[in-house]
């Protein structure tokens, strides 16, 4: 009985844990980020340090290196990027297009399968029943 309740116990901790992990996503996606980062970029941080240099100065020159790093990637990328959401802009109305006819199909599919089901699964005769015909 005591290990029943202790199971219990642990599933609604684990249970509540993941309900407020979920609830605070946004808030904690920071701080995921940040320990990431920290992660990877310790290890030079702490190679830097067995050079001589202090602790703060290499985690400055880490960090500075790092941000000219990713600001350096964003420049690189953005043109493509942007290039890329013109031509999605200039095509979509073609894309949508050949592809009305494909959903109006699929449509027009499902909506025959579901008409025929209801069929099968309400005869005419239920009809009857339900308006007070009686079935016969």
């Amino acid at each position: 009985m005591i290990q029943r309740k202790n199971h219990i116990f642990w599933f609604a901790s684990i249970l509540v844990l993941f309900l407020i992990i979920y609830t605070l996503s946004s808030v904690l996606m920071p701080f995921v980020a940040g320990i990431i980062l920290a992660y990877f970029l310790d290890p030079i941080v702490d190679r830097l340090e067995e050079l001589g240099l202090w602790r703060s100065l290499s985690t400055f020159f880490v960090l500075t290196a790092f941000m000219l790093c990713s600001a350096g990637c964003f420049l690189l990328l953005f043109p493509v990027i942007a290039a890329q959401l013109s031509n999605l802009t200039i095509f979509l109305p073609n894309i949508v297009n050949k592809i009305q006819p494909l959903f109006e199909f699929v449509s027009s599919f499902l909506n025959s399968n579901m008409k025929s089901e209801s069929e099968d699964l309400f005869p005419s005769s239920v009809g009857s029943i339900l308006e007070g015909g009686g079935g016969s």
